[in-house]
Order: C-alpha cells, then sequence, then structure tokens
C-alpha cells in the first residue's frame, strides 16, 4: 500500500516538475529571442522583446512565490508576444544601413520567428488550461 501511495499520479511533485520544465524552457528560449534578434540587426525588436523578457521574468518569479493572479497575466504576455510575433515576422524587415551586413541572414529571421510565435501561442494555452500549472503556482516551486 504504501509503494502505491508514494507512486500515486497527480503528486505535487509531478506538478512542480512540469511546471518547472516548462519555466525553464522559456527562460532559455525567451533570452534567446533578443540575441537572434540582434544578430539580425533589428535592435528595435529585440529592445520590446528584451523588455517582455523581463516582464516575464517578474511574473514567473510570482508564480513561483504562489500568486496566483501571475499564472494568467503571464499566459496573456505569452499569446500578446505571439500575436505581435506573428504580425512582425509578416512584415518586411526594416533596411539595414548603407555596407552594413547581419551576422545572420534575414532569411532566417521568418523561419525562426514563426517558430518561436507557436512555441509561445501553445505554451499560454498551457498556462491558462493545465491544472498542473495551476496546482503548482497554487503551491509554490522552485526552479532548482
Amino acid at each position: 500500500m504504501l509503494d502505491a501511495q508514494r507512486r500515486r499520479p497527480h503528486s505535487p511533485v509531478e506538478h512542480r516538475l512540469f511546471t518547472q520544465k516548462l519555466v525553464r524552457c522559456h527562460l532559455v528560449l525567451g533570452a534567446l529571442i533578443p540575441t537572434l534578434l540582434l544578430f539580425h540587426f533589428m535592435h528595435f525588436g529585440a529592445l520590446v522583446t528584451l523588455i517582455w523578457y523581463l516582464i516575464s521574468i517578474a511574473l514567473v518569479a510570482g508564480m513561483m512565490s504562489c500568486f496566483e493572479a501571475c499564472r494568467p497575466l503571464l499566459g496573456v504576455l505569452f499569446l500578446v508576444l505571439a500575436a505581435i510575433g506573428a504580425v512582425y515576422v509578416t512584415q518586411p524587415p526594416p533596411p539595414l544601413p548603407e555596407g552594413t551586413t547581419p551576422f545572420l541572414p534575414r532569411t532566417l529571421f521568418p523561419l525562426w520567428g514563426a517558430l518561436v510565435c507557436m512555441v509561445y501561442f501553445v505554451g499560454g494555452i498551457i498556462l491558462f488550461s493545465s491544472h498542473r500549472v495551476k496546482k503548482a503556482t497554487s503551491i509554490g516551486f522552485a526552479l532548482w
């Protein structure tokens, strides 16, 4: 009986692990976005994304400290990034100054930009609908 109790499904540890994985992926991918935009010489987009990332880190810290209002706000922030990113990807990139060459070719931007938009759209839906994330936010979690 004790073994069955220890390995029961939907334990708080399972909720925390799922949420930790989700947040860690966001922390890595979110830091990568402004870096890639800088490599494409899209400075305004990198600045806006960096501000978005810093706000999302504050909301993640709130989720870790059991502030349940931070979870839907982070979900909204993810969906906003996906929507604005989808519009930004469909527009032609800003022109480069004469004689400058970006570190990454601009033809790669629509590919990884669309992928990031889809990932953050799914992440926003998960933040809204996952009972695991809701439970982990209500009991608190740590990243390490």
